[in-house]
């Protein structure tokens, strides 16, 4: 998925593009490994075309996060349409 950022970033991803930014300017060896930026909702990790892969996060590093979102809604916080996942890759 090459999404790129959101069409209305929160202030918080604003602000941690900023730190990869400056970053990647101090790491010599990221700039040529920059992957870009995407995005997805939790909804769409919830439709079956994602449902297998989706399955497999719990045993990663994702694991948590996934937890508390499902928390989040559960609790009546959030709808899954509203949680947004922005991610940065540099390997």
């Amino acid at each position: 998925m090459e999404r790129g950022l959101p069409a209305n970033p929160s202030y918080q991803t604003l602000r941690d593009i900023q730190d990869i930014k400056a970053f990647e300017s101090e790491e010599k060896g990221c700039a040529n490994e920059h992957f870009g930026y995407t995005h997805l909702y939790y909804s769409e990790l919830l439709r079956p075309a994602f449902a297998e892969e989706y399955g497999r996060l719990a045993g990663t590093q994702w694991g948590p996060v996934i937890k508390l979102i499902e928390a989040l809604i559960d609790a009546g916080r959030y709808q899954p349409e509203q949680v947004r996942f922005v991610v940065w890759a540099c390997i």
